[in-house]
């Protein structure tokens, strides 16, 4: 068995080799390092916008099945789970809202830049 050359030209090779892999070592741990900020980043927001698995999941579920019933063509009703009482007295409010809206804006305008407020 020979022993291993040690010629200058083999130490420059090794010496190259060496840096050459310092080199890819350090730069693939700073990218291991922004790759794991950006995952912790886009987390942190998916975490923020929907707090909870289940809310998200709950919330897939209620667009689904909007998406669903106007596919089908079927109305929305909001007062669905309200009963006959409760439904007249949200309508009578929302007649009531709407009466209280000016039908000519600009005399309502008018009205108010005649009153002084003190």
């Amino acid at each position: 068995m020979h022993a291993p050359l040690h010629t200058p030209v083999s130490e420059t090779f090794k010496a190259i080799m060496k840096l050459i892999h310092d080199e890819t070592k350090t730069t693939l741990v700073k990218a291991a390092a922004q790759m794991k900020t950006q995952y912790d980043k886009k987390k942190k927001a998916a975490i923020e916008h929907c707090s909870t698995l289940q809310t998200c999941a709950e919330a897939m579920e209620a667009l689904q099945m909007l998406k669903f019933s106007i596919r089908k063509g079927w109305g929305l009703n909001f007062m669905d789970e309200l009963d006959e009482a409760s439904q007249i007295e949200e309508l009578e409010a929302l007649l009531h809202q709407q009466m209280l809206v000016p039908k000519n804006m600009q005399a309502f305008i008018r009205s108010l830049t005649s009153h002084s407020i003190v």
